[in-house]
């Protein structure tokens, strides 16, 4: 298994947050979800999903800004949660390359949603990019 395979099942449990609390969204994963992960892809799975939920509203206030006449709310639930990892490993998470976050996020909305998403979801993480790269100088997320 891989890091990509800790992405799928992140933005699925991402996906579920949406529509329950924590609690019932913990239940509503099964006990043997991560079944199939070696422990460092486990502990990235873990890592990532604690980080985007920790930093929910830092994230969507990013994301916000670089959506471009779409609000957070009009996306679908789908495409919300691969934009959230990808900002939150964009801006948060030194150790990936900026580019294989944004490929990562083209991937999986190719999987999840549409390849219409998956254009979407590259310029907007695009974005995100450049913004926080003319903010500090240095590349997010490199």
């Amino acid at each position: 298994m891989s890091r990509r395979d800790a992405r799928e099942k992140l933005i699925q449990a991402l996906y579920q947050h949406e529509f329950h609390t924590e609690d019932e969204a913990g239940s509503i994963i099964p006990e043997d979800w991560l079944a199939g992960l070696g422990e460092r892809d486990r502990r990235f799975y873990k890592q990532m999903l604690e980080g985007v939920a920790r930093e929910q509203h830092a994230v969507d206030a990013l994301l916000s800004a670089s959506l471009q006449g779409w609000s957070l709310g009009r996306l679908n639930a789908v495409d919300r949660a691969i934009l959230r990892l990808g900002v939150y490993e964009l801006c948060y998470v030194e150790d990936i390359p900026a580019a294989v976050t944004i490929n990562e996020a083209v991937e999986l909305a190719k999987l999840f949603s549409t390849d219409k998403s998956a254009r979407y979801i590259n310029g907007v993480l695009s974005d995100v990019r450049r913004t926080q790269t003319n903010k500090t100088g240095e590349k997010a997320g490199e």
